[in-house]
């Protein structure tokens, strides 16, 4: 649609998200941590994510800490998806991935500490606890290779292991 999506530092507002129409070289600053504080959100690799004209991403809104938002490209509405990690103090969600009509990321809260989710139609869901219980199980990538999705994570022994949602494909040896 000729927008440009950006980060934007202002007196006033702090560092929010910016939409540049390059249609008419008109902007709007998206204020989600409303006022002076900012809510950082996140533009950066791996951290946001555009599917079915809406962002994804991450930002503290002074609530709830870092957690999943969504932003209407069309009507630029922002909504918090879920308060995961209850209160303030965020979930910190990573490694945002789209496929198949859902979207894919890393989480943590108290009840399964750091493990993979899914968000489908404002649906949120662990995609699988590896490590039972708050034990984590600090995935560091999440893979989509056709139709079929990997995890990359440790088990409970601090083992790497790849994960393909609901099977161990294979342990790897980390020295």
């Amino acid at each position: 649609d000729n927008k440009m999506i950006f980060n934007i530092k202002t007196e006033k507002l702090g560092y929010e998200i910016a939409i540049l129409d390059l249609n008419d070289d008109s902007y709007n600053i998206i204020d989600i941590n409303k006022g002076e504080n900012s809510s950082y959100a996140s533009l950066w690799e791996n951290s946001y994510i555009i599917d079915n004209e809406k962002l994804y991403f991450v930002a503290n809104d002074g609530e709830h800490g870092e957690e999943l938002f969504s932003l209407d490209l069309n009507t630029q509405e922002v909504k918090i998806l879920a308060d995961i990690n209850k209160g303030p103090l965020g979930s910190y969600p990573h490694l945002l991935k789209s496929f198949a009509d859902k979207i894919y990321f890393i989480a943590q809260d108290e009840q399964y500490g750091m493990e993979a989710r899914v968000l489908k139609e404002d649906k949120l869901e662990l995609l699988q606890e590896i490590n039972p219980g708050q034990a984590s199980s600090y995935p560091n990538d999440i893979v989509v290779l056709g139709e079929t999705i990997l995890i990359f994570g440790q088990d409970k022994d601090y083992n790497q292991k790849i994960w393909k949602i609901g099977t161990i494909l294979n342990s790897l040896e980390v020295k």
